[in-house]
């Protein structure tokens, strides 16, 4: 959480931290996830195949894909 990017930031203390993949999955998982960090947590809706649906929306729109691309700490 501390290289949340402070425009960000303000986002996910009012949604909640989004959990997707087969991890998620995992009982108890996300009430743990919320009393270690003190945030609200949720699984999303199919969870299974989220990301590869978030990635084909990034790929179909390249002007948002540069809205959140991420280059702090990536080496060159």
């Amino acid at each position: 959480m501390e290289e949340v990017p402070p425009e960000l930031m303000s986002d996910v203390m009012k949604s909640g931290i989004a959990l997707s993949g087969g991890g998620s999955l995992i009982e108890g998982l996300s009430a743990m996830i919320e009393g270690r960090v003190g945030m609200k947590t949720y699984v999303v809706d199919d969870p299974l195949t989220a990301v590869a649906r978030g990635c084909g929306k990034l790929l179909g729109d390249p002007e948002l894909l540069n809205k959140i691309r991420i280059t702090k700490g990536m080496s060159k």
